[in-house]
């Protein structure tokens, strides 16, 4: 296996596992009041509450990447999550489809199942992305990909089937914007 692709693999699973452990301290630094925009983050979107951050470095022989979470859990066990990896480097196209593939494995772990996907292009740009769902330990996660230049986005939505699919969690997906 070519190396890049061992390391980037590595990479997504390590920050797939980090997308379930709890996020550190809140901070809310954008201007616009309906949407967060967390400093050096590159993009906006609208949580329905205030959303907890965390960041974490993940080493690789590749170089380091950068993970960044926003998360909000609702009082009814739903989570919103945004975030993004910036890895050493900018994605190669050729890269992409592994990288979307080794990251929604990371959110399926050994006994989820990927029951959905749908690749496609975001925004004015065209940017690569894919939208999939997982279904794991009776729980359902909505998850969007979007790579630009050095870094992959995330939104992540873990819940009821209802609510994964459900107008909020898609009011949610859709507010999410680049920004430079």
């Amino acid at each position: 296996m070519n190396p890049m692709k061992f390391a980037l693999r590595t990479l997504l699973a390590a920050a797939a596992v980090a997308l379930l452990v709890g996020p550190a301290a809140a901070r809310r630094d954008d201007d616009d009041p309906d949407k967060f925009a967390p400093k050096g983050g590159k993009f906006a979107v609208a949580f329905p509450g205030k959303p907890k951050e965390s960041r974490k470095t993940l080493k690789s022989d590749a170089g380091d990447t950068k993970f960044y979470q926003a998360l909000h859990a609702d009082g009814e066990g739903n989570v919103y999550s945004a975030g993004y990896l910036q890895f050493p480097m900018e994605i190669p196209a050729d890269q992409n489809k592994g990288l979307f593939d080794g990251f929604m494995k990371g959110v399926a772990g050994d006994d989820g199942e990927i029951s959905s996907k749908k690749d496609g292009k975001f925004g004015p740009d065209k940017l690569p992305m894919r939208d999939s769902v997982v279904e794991r330990d009776g729980k359902f996660v909505r998850v969007r990909m979007i790579i630009y230049e050095d870094r992959m986005f995330f939104l992540m939505l873990l819940g009821t089937e209802k609510f994964v699919k459900g107008k909020q969690a898609t009011a949610f997906i859709n507010s999410f914007e680049i920004k430079d």
